[in-house]
């Protein structure tokens, strides 16, 4: 019964993307018989409600415009109010027992119940959630409530019906990049504002923060629209981890997890401890917001097939999918797949460089294991990958040797022991020892080869 649900929702919101596509001459049937003249209809023909049709997408690059219904008497669908949010009247439209926002915080300040609705995100989305709660921390900081503020209008919610023909839309929200000094995030017609009940008010800054963070995935509204009415109806409590993916898959929107080192994450592969912090997942790649919510790419440069990501003072290239593990603290404990990482980042400042001919070469990596403080442990060279092998080291002021993973390397990061990558011979305090391929050599804390 639940995916027959949400499987529904979804035809209802790809029937309205395609309707949004019709055009502005039919944008608003109650425009072509305007509310003040009723000459020529009845009470009845005036509470029949009316199709509202915009045009997908905007002409503004990166502003977007939050909407209310304004009508000339009062429905229970704007809450028996003339005037309200339409995300708030379309959730009502699609989901039914709707929880109303201010009756989940006894507060009556619209960012804490926003945060409160919010928080219906946080065990399927925890990243999200993070994102959505810093955007509307900082949402009446970034904004300017002005009485005499002109919106313009910004068509891309798609069609929708109005709860009556004596009702219209009407932009009440700009968020636009601020281009200039004294310029704000947000600009409210203040107004009409002042006119809105509190659940129109709270609807309005999850709209403005959800559209904020989808922005780099969607230049029109229909999704975040339609995001925000499944929060505030409430209706991710009927979604497991499973079905929540699915329907993001489904809806265009990024399904990723952002450790809190910033290390990105696909979402399906994400699995959490006890205590609510990632425990192991796959590195994705592409676009994604930090957790200060900064857009930002981890795509590769060199690589383009894989990302990149910082452990530490370790810069680390995936040349495939990486399967990571971490301690608490979202620490990465273990990484197992395709690796790129440079040779100083394997031994520090340590003996060891580069093959011979190329000392600035990318090494592959098949394995890196990390202390719970992030520190490099142990590292393991790839055998796949024949220029990436093995590392020539010092064993003695005027004798080098060739030497292979696993690799293991102090906390401070000098290698302390790594295998022999084929016969040869050590310098040890100037005494020649001859060691065959695959034995294990050990290092001390300036570099030189020992004997133990």
């Amino acid at each position: 019964m639940m995916y027959y649900q949400y499987h529904l929702l979804i035809s209802i919101l790809v029937a309205s993307t395609v309707a949004g596509c019709v055009g502005r001459q039919e944008r608003l049937r109650s425009e072509s018989n305007p509310p003040n003249d009723q000459s020529t209809k009845t009470d009845d023909e005036s509470d029949k409600p009316s199709v509202a049709t915009k045009p997908v997408g905007t002409g503004v690059e990166d502003g977007n415009g939050g909407d209310i219904i304004i009508c000339k008497k009062s429905y229970p669908s704007l809450g028996n109010r003339s005037t309200g949010s339409l995300d708030l009247y379309m959730a009502r439209q699609r989901f039914t027992n709707i929880e109303l926002l201010n009756k989940t915080n006894s507060d009556t300040n619209e960012t804490a119940i926003a945060k409160a609705v919010a928080k219906r995100l946080e065990k399927l989305d925890p990243h999200r959630y993070r994102i959505l709660v810093g955007f509307i921390d900082t949402f009446y900081s970034e904004a300017k409530i002005d009485d005499l503020f002109s919106i313009p209008e910004l068509s891309d919610e798609g069609a929708f019906v109005l709860p009556g023909a004596d009702c219209r839309i009407q932009n009440i929200i700009l968020r636009k990049t601020p281009k200039v000094p004294g310029d704000q995030l947000y600009s409210i017609q203040g107004k009409l504002w002042k006119e809105l009940d509190t659940d129109s008010r709270v609807a309005l800054i999850l709209h403005e923060v959800i559209y904020r963070e989808m922005a780099w995935q969607h230049r029109t509204a229909e999704v975040p629209i339609y995001f925000n009415g499944s929060l505030i109806g409430d209706q991710f409590r009927l979604l497991d981890q499973k079905g929540y993916i699915e329907m993001l898959g489904d809806l265009g929107i990024a399904a990723q997890y952002v450790t809190k080192g910033g290390v990105l994450l696909d979402l399906a592969t994400v699995s959490f401890s006890a205590s609510g912090e990632v425990s192991s997942g796959s590195l994705a790649v592409g676009d994604y917001r930090s957790p200060d919510g900064a857009l930002k790419n981890n795509t590769d440069s060199v690589w383009k097939s894989g990302g990149e990501f910082q452990v530490g003072a370790i810069r680390i290239g995936a040349l495939a999918k990486l399967a990571m593990t971490f301690h608490s603290g979202e620490i990465p404990k273990k990484i197992t797949g395709s690796i790129s990482v440079s040779p100083q980042a394997l031994v520090g400042s340590g003996r060891c460089k580069g093959s011979s001919y190329d000392p600035l070469i990318t090494y592959s990596v098949d394995d890196m294991e990390f202390r719970a403080d992030g520190s490099l442990e142990k590292i393991k060279l790839s055998e796949q990958y024949r220029v990436g092998l093995n590392l020539l080291c010092q064993s003695g002021p005027s004798l080098n040797i060739v030497v292979k993973g696993p690799i293991k390397i102090r906390q401070q990061g000098s290698l302390e022991s790594a295998v022999s990558a084929r016969e040869q011979t050590l310098d040890l305090n100037g005494v020649p020892r001859t060691v065959s391929e695959g034995e294990v050599i050990f290092f001390n804390e300036e570099g030189w080869v020992t004997g133990q």
